[in-house]
């Protein structure tokens, strides 16, 4: 499920901490954004449901670990209204340029019984095996940042 593009991921995540670290000189970087989730790519939103996101994402890097924090709120198609969260911390496991990233999404408020959760923790070996330590709910269609 994760091995498409593995290689080009563990590259980019350890050319971004080096970048990332240089770019921010040690200090946040915080942004608004805005995105959409739908039924078409999310499993587990009911037929026909749209979701519009709206919030900050805070980018930070320490300890070769790029660390994205963004939290907001959200809105369907039918007036239900969310809080959301989304945690990613990329890291430089070692030398060799092994990249683990832990990822996770949470859309939980008064939106009826409708809460979305998902997470991974995946290891991107340099030599272009993926090692997938753990999954929850769908984070290939239900992640959508």
């Amino acid at each position: 499920m994760f091995r498409h593009g593995a290689i080009l991921v563990a590259a980019v995540a350890s050319a971004a901490l080096v970048l990332a670290g240089s770019a921010l000189g040690g200090k946040p970087f915080t942004a608004p954004v805005e995105f959409t989730l739908s039924s078409d790519t999310c499993s587990q939103l009911p037929p026909g449901t749209t979701i519009e996101f709206t919030g900050t994402e805070t980018v930070s890097v320490s300890n070769s670990t790029l660390h994205t924090d963004t939290k907001g709120t959200a809105t369907d198609n039918a007036g239900n209204t969310w809080r959301f969260n989304y945690h990613n911390n990329t890291r430089l496991l070692n030398d060799a340029g092994d990249v683990q990233v832990v990822d996770h999404f949470n859309l939980v408020g008064n939106g009826g019984v409708l809460h979305l959760h998902s997470h991974f923790v995946i290891v991107f070996r340099a030599n272009g095996d993926v090692e997938v330590k753990q999954v929850t709910g769908d984070p290939e269609g239900c992640d959508p940042i």
